[in-house]
């Protein structure tokens, strides 16, 4: 299924995260002190699901570019190189 970025972001989160689950791939996860946050590539965009650790809940669905990627994730990513 092919999903832009902008027909993504109009979506509720409800049906995000039902699109994420199934068509997205799963890069990377980081944590702070109240979320995990998911990152997954879907299509041609990242996206990041924001879970409530403590509720498994989640919070929010965000896209992301590329250079924010990079950024948000450089601790891990040299990690795994």
């Amino acid at each position: 299924m092919n999903l832009t970025s902008l027909s993504f972001d109009q979506l509720p989160t409800s049906m995000k995260s039902e699109f994420v689950c199934r068509y997205g791939s799963h890069v990377l996860t980081r944590r702070n002190t109240v979320f995990d946050i998911y990152l997954y590539e879907l299509n041609d965009f990242y996206v990041e699901i924001w879970c409530q650790r403590y509720k498994k809940a989640i919070d929010s669905i965000e896209i992301l570019t590329l250079d924010e990627v990079v950024e948000s994730y450089l601790d891990e990513l040299e990690l795994v190189f």
